[in-house]
């Protein structure tokens, strides 16, 4: 029996086929190393993050980096609200958090959702263009979603390419199981999505317009034509 020499695995959630994120990548290749340098792709690490007073502005993949700013973001700007709240008018009390992502590391934005449940102060996520998979994930798990009439969410299921020993391929897709259980029951606990529909669902690519969003629960708010501030703030607990 000769060696395994050559062993690699990849775990994807992306909203492109083509060109997706790595959660596990033992080497580089040549569509990764080509990925990076496209601003649409789920590979690309550059951080397109930016903080204005108590919005904060991720339209980039969701990565170890990309995701690990906005952690450090996120807290930095509710460490801010706390230490001025008695100063703050309600919606100053909040962080906005404008999204527009295709995707990327499942496991960064695992990271992301649980510095959101953390924080000491509630997270609205505003969809801007567009959220895909793995960007999806840290939307809905914001105190209060909403999405500009002209955006768009896609959700999927996970992408994965895995060789090696038939044990390593066997382990994968105990790990994918898992995961795919995991990801199914953030949207069960926050959407509207009923199982038999999720799972069928999580088959296709397909994009949502933000009527659609709306109606199936990815959202809480089409915000048109008002500031946006003005918003139901009712729901939103400090």
């Amino acid at each position: 029996m000769e060696p395994n020499l050559c062993k690699k695995r990849k775990l994807e959630l992306c909203s492109d086929n083509n060109i997706c994120s790595n959660i596990e990548l033992s080497k580089e290749s040549t569509l990764d190393k080509k990925a990076k340098k496209d601003p649409l792709s789920g590979t690309d690490d550059t951080i397109n993050i930016e903080t204005y007073k108590n919005h904060i502005y991720f339209y980039c993949s969701v990565s170890k980096k990309t995701c690990l700013r906005l952690n450090l973001e996120l807290k930095r700007v509710a460490q801010g609200i706390i230490d001025n709240g008695k100063n703050l008018l309600k919606k100053d009390k909040f962080i906005y958090l404008h999204i527009n992502s295709f995707g990327g590391s499942v496991f960064a934005s695992f990271s992301t959702i649980d510095t959101i449940i953390n924080l000491p102060v509630p997270v609205v996520s505003i969809i801007e263009g567009a959220a895909a998979s793995a960007a999806t994930l840290i939307s809905v798990m914001c105190s209060y979603r909403i999405i500009y009439p002209n955006s768009y969410m896609l959700i999927h299921q996970l992408s994965s390419s895995a060789w090696g020993k038939m044990d390593e391929i066997e382990d994968e897709i105990i790990n994918l199981k898992e995961l795919m259980k995991r990801i199914k029951s953030i949207y069960k606990r926050k959407t509207d999505i009923n199982k038999n529909a999720l799972d069928d669902i999580l088959k296709h690519d397909l994009w949502w317009n933000s009527k659609k969003c709306l109606e199936v629960g990815l959202v809480d708010k089409i915000m048109e034509g008002k500031p946006l501030y003005e918003f139901d703030e009712s729901n939103i607990e400090l």
